[in-house]
């Protein structure tokens, strides 16, 4: 899936008031986003056991996934706003899209709300003090583990 692609796109639906249904492209970018938002989902799940259960400081896929996470949340987000716009089109222009009921267009507020509340929950996850906390104990334990002791340095000379 590319949700890039969105822009190129208007999920309003045409201004001939044919909105809703099979016309409505909403429907396409919003199952876009919701497999977006899954895969979010499953890499913050592997990327929050490696915390939990890995020393991250020298683990290349908990940096890569990391990555990964602030790509993909940044697209999504950007899709979101795309989204949020369209509405706030129709909402002003409510005789060109009087195919798009007031109910509809509060579920797909309602739609985007919890999208947002879901990614924005898992971000504060992974930029919250007990993260920060964890990660600098892993790399307090690495570096620990490098250190020889004097014992250990004295039976490599003998």
């Amino acid at each position: 899936f590319k949700l890039e692609t969105m822009s190129s796109y208007s999920a309003l639906g045409s201004a001939n008031g044919s909105g809703g249904g099979g016309g409505d492209p909403y429907y396409s970018f919003k199952n876009d986003i919701q497999v977006a938002v899954s895969s979010f989902t499953t890499d913050f799940d592997s990327w929050h056991d490696m915390l939990e259960n890995t020393n991250t400081f020298q683990n290349r896929d908990f940096k890569e996934l990391t990555e990964s996470l602030k790509s993909q949340y940044k697209s999504i987000n950007r899709s979101l706003k795309e989204l949020t716009k369209t509405i706030e089109t129709v909402e002003s222009n409510r005789n060109n899209y009087s195919s798009i009921t007031t109910q509809e267009l509060n579920d797909r507020k309602s739609f985007i709300k919890d999208m947002k509340t879901t990614i924005n929950d898992y971000r504060s996850k992974m930029q919250s003090d007990k993260t920060r906390e964890i990660i600098n104990q892993h790399k307090r334990e690495f570096e620990e583990s490098k250190k020889e002791t004097a014992q250990q340095r004295f039976s490599r000379i003998k």
